[in-house]
């Protein structure tokens, strides 16, 4: 992804944003605080606010505003593709089996 100067800065001072953000998340939704244990939330956070930067417009939010959302949907998005993995995985045992034992 290569980013515009403007865009670089902009995501530097977004950078200051995520240590906040995550723990935010944490406190937001306790019952995913295991779920965030099973991912890499900095580096998830990081690619958020580097896709986020193209897009923000300043004159519709504040910094913090605009990447924290961006951080939060991530890292939701994160912990349910990392469930449906689980889910998904070959290792499962299908219902109909599960149900006959």
């Amino acid at each position: 992804m290569h980013l515009t100067p403007q865009q670089q800065h902009l995501a530097e001072q977004a950078m200051e944003v995520v240590p906040r953000a995550i723990l935010a998340v944490r406190c937001r939704y306790p019952t995913l605080r295991r779920q965030l244990d099973t991912i890499d939330s900095t580096s998830v956070a990081y690619l958020a606010i580097c896709r986020a930067a193209v897009t923000y417009d300043p004159e519709q939010s504040k910094v913090t505003t605009y990447f924290s959302m961006a951080i939060r949907n991530a890292l939701l998005k994160e912990i349910d593709r990392n469930r449906r993995h689980r889910y998904d995985s070959p290792d499962r045992v299908p219902m109909e089996l599960a149900e006959a034992l």
